[in-house]
């Protein structure tokens, strides 16, 4: 295990999977139901960096709504390849007698399975998932200016070894929202190096393939979905992913669904809290829940209210996380931050984690002054887009209305502000998308 995983610049630590080998080996946690951290940071680590890369090369705005929703996908489909990894290393540990191996002897049997997830096959997924990244950012760039250019045409491969799979498709124009583009687009298939492009050519006819032809263009499993549509790099067709809620693991025979949802499934968020140091302090009937990270400081002055806001939020059916202050160079930094490197909110620490989106809470000490809703708004938006203000004194909605629109017209992103008022919790705006 001395040898870095590495290819291309796709680094996993090799001090990670001699850890996780020895957690499982100890049986320090269950393969089945929970996940080993370090292998899941990993994982997702990489991930991440490659959609980063995606959307770079396509101008792509990093802190926009959608590319929030494709990291919080990329975490279950990481949780997913991280719980096969270690359910086929566990199914290593005992010999054809029952036995338990020695360490060494399960360690070296159980190399191939940690070469392929975190050397070969990881550059495979790391690359296909550049590409489809920066696919995906096209196509929302497409959907935004479609009423200049409103089809897309399908442009051939830059392969210098061309294959014949997606050649039918060359040239095809099909309007941007057709139907077309959730059944075939290009990155569907592995290795796949073509393109796509605006335009305000005529729309061609769909071709119609004899069936050798077709079966040698159907999309690759687990790329059959596109990414811009659903906001998932790999479908949950992905040979990661069980086939059915029967056959899931996870699952025991609770939930049956004719159809899975293997990124929609409270079993795949359980799975997922396994990997992370939040621990759930509330529950609710809706699937709201409340959590806090275990470094949160319950000392500090402003704890109670923020654990009252996380709990009112919960209540209407979201996952609120109570958030740390960490330094930014804090390795967790990045675990729970990491959406934030890049823009200008890196370095800060929003209080809560709401379905994925942070946002601050401002509250005022001292005696109430209007003023002070200046203050918090303004106090509020360097840490986050989105605010939550404290007014239980009653400002009036027309004079926070006029704060906002002061603060917009300097030129002020403010996706949402909610008001906290005699314990209840309102919306009170939010931008069109936001």
């Amino acid at each position: 295990m001395a040898d870095t995983h590495t290819s291309h610049g796709i680094t996993f630590s090799p001090e990670v999977i001699a850890d996780a080998l020895i957690g499982i080996y100890e049986k320090r946690y269950n393969p089945l139901t929970e996940l080993d951290r370090g292998l899941f940071r990993e994982t997702l680590r990489h991930i991440n960096a490659a959609v980063g890369e995606g959307f770079v090369k396509a101008h792509f705005d990093p802190t926009s709504e959608f590319a929030r929703q494709i990291r919080s996908n990329n975490e279950i489909w990481s949780a997913f390849k991280v719980h096969r990894m270690q359910q086929d290393i566990a199914g290593k540990m005992l010999d054809r007698d029952g036995n338990l191996k020695p360490f060494s002897k399960f360690a070296q049997d159980v190399q191939s399975i940690t070469d392929h997830q975190c050397k070969q096959w990881l550059r495979t997924e790391y690359d296909t998932a550049v590409l489809r990244a920066h696919l995906a950012a096209e196509y929302k760039q497409f959907e935004a200016e479609k009423d200049v250019y409103p089809n897309i045409e399908w442009t051939p491969t830059t392969s210098h070894t061309p294959g014949e799979d997606h050649r039918p498709f060359w040239g095809v124009v099909r309007p941007v929202g057709d139907s077309f583009w959730s059944k075939h687009h290009p990155g569907d298939r592995w290795n796949c190096k073509c393109g796509w492009e605006q335009t305000d050519r005529t729309p061609t006819s769909v071709p119609t393939l004899p069936a050798p032809i077709a079966k040698k263009s159907t999309p690759h499993t687990g790329l059959d979905n596109n990414p811009a549509l659903d906001g998932q790099i790999f479908g949950d067709s992905h040979p990661y992913f069980p086939k059915s809620c029967a056959s899931c693991p996870l699952n025991k025979g609770l939930i049956k669904r004719k159809v899975k949802d293997c990124y929609a499934c409270s079993h795949a968020a359980e799975l997922l809290s396994t990997a992370d140091d939040f621990k759930k302090v509330k529950e609710f009937k809706n699937g709201g829940a409340y959590l806090e990270h275990e470094q949160v400081d319950r000392q500090s002055g402003d704890y109670r209210m923020i654990k009252r806001i996380g709990l009112e939020f919960a209540r209407m059916g979201m996952v609120a996380k109570a958030t740390p202050k960490l330094h930014f160079k804090d390795p967790e930094y990045k675990v729970i931050y990491g959406s934030l490197i890049g823009t200008k909110y890196e370095r800060k620490c929003p209080d809560l984690l709401i379905d994925g989106k942070f946002y601050e809470l401002e509250s005022f000490s001292g005696k109430w002054a209007k003023i002070k809703l200046k203050h918090m708004l303004s106090n509020g938006l360097k840490q986050s887009d989105r605010i939550v203000i404290n007014n239980t004194k009653g400002g009036s909605d027309r004079i926070i209305r006029k704060l906002i629109k002061a603060r917009e017209n300097i030129g002020a992103r403010i996706s949402e502000v909610w008001l906290y008022e005699k314990g209840k919790l309102r919306l009170f705006y939010k931008t069109t998308g936001g």
